[in-house]
């Protein structure tokens, strides 16, 4: 079974059967298919407000609010830090997309 095959059946309950937020994110994504990822990375480069490349917590979870997806506080914190594999407090863009792909 593919991890595509995996998390499609670990979460075909719904989001909330997802194991973690990061497997949330990424079935949200491809339950919108393709453009799932493009429209997160463009939301990436609009959410760096500061223009640094890189996206803080704070604007990690202005991504996500943009894209109209429900996540808790906890969720984000946890998304976060699992993108975040340098321990910078900032994530940059090859890892947040390193971390989407379903492979």
């Amino acid at each position: 079974m593919t991890y595509e095959e995996n998390l499609k059946s670990s979460c075909e309950s719904g989001v909330g059967d997802c194991e973690t937020p990061l497997a949330k994110l990424q079935y949200l994504l491809l339950a919108r298919g393709y453009t799932g990822i493009l429209q997160f990375g463009r939301i990436f480069r609009i959410s760096d407000d500061d223009a640094s490349h890189t996206l803080n917590q704070e604007e990690m979870t202005e991504a996500v609010n943009n894209l109209g997806l429900e996540f808790s506080e906890e969720e984000i914190q946890e998304l976060f830090s699992s993108m975040d594999e340098d321990g910078t407090g900032t994530i940059n863009y090859e890892e947040f997309l390193d971390k989407l792909r379903v492979s």
